[in-house]
């Protein structure tokens, strides 16, 4: 749950990053600014190329699941530090954060869907009832953090 807060938060947060910090328009009656679809776009697309090509032998690296939830948690860290130092005249290096931040999206995401199937196992007639536990428990975390982030 804690990893899909993360995600949740971290693309919830960006658009205001970039009205609030770097100056960005905010969408109004002319249309949205391109750079609210591309910034989020750069991060799917490197979580995307991570998932598909650099994931498993992350794992067979590791040959288990915590130390990748670990080094995920680093990258997060490294992709969201820079954040603080950017500014107007820096714009361009969101691009480089959004895409540092996918990748360690992608480990998180990957390890902890790997980890609830672990849970799950076998068993085919609970897989329903903790998905939409682990589900609603992300909701209710992410609505409650966004709340009193605000």
């Amino acid at each position: 749950m804690l990893v899909r807060l993360a995600m949740n938060l971290t693309m919830t947060v960006i658009p205001f990053y970039l009205i609030h910090i770097l100056g960005f328009d905010a969408p109004g009656d002319d249309g949205i600014s391109v750079w609210f679809a591309i910034v989020p776009l750069i991060s799917f697309i490197t979580s995307t190329i991570f998932s598909i090509y650099l994931y498993k032998p992350l794992i067979n690296y590791f040959g288990n699941r915590l130390k990748p939830l670990f080094v995920g948690c680093i990258i997060i860290t490294l992709g969201s530090a820079p954040l603080l130092f950017i500014f107007e005249s820096f714009w361009w290096a969101i691009l480089f954060t959004a895409s540092i931040q996918g990748v360690g999206l992608a480990i998180l995401l990957n390890t902890a869907t790997s980890i609830i199937s672990d849970v799950i196992g076998n068993d085919g007639k609970s897989s329903a009832f903790v998905y939409g536990v682990y589900s609603l428990f992300d909701k209710f975390s992410s609505g409650f953090c966004l709340y009193f982030m605000t």
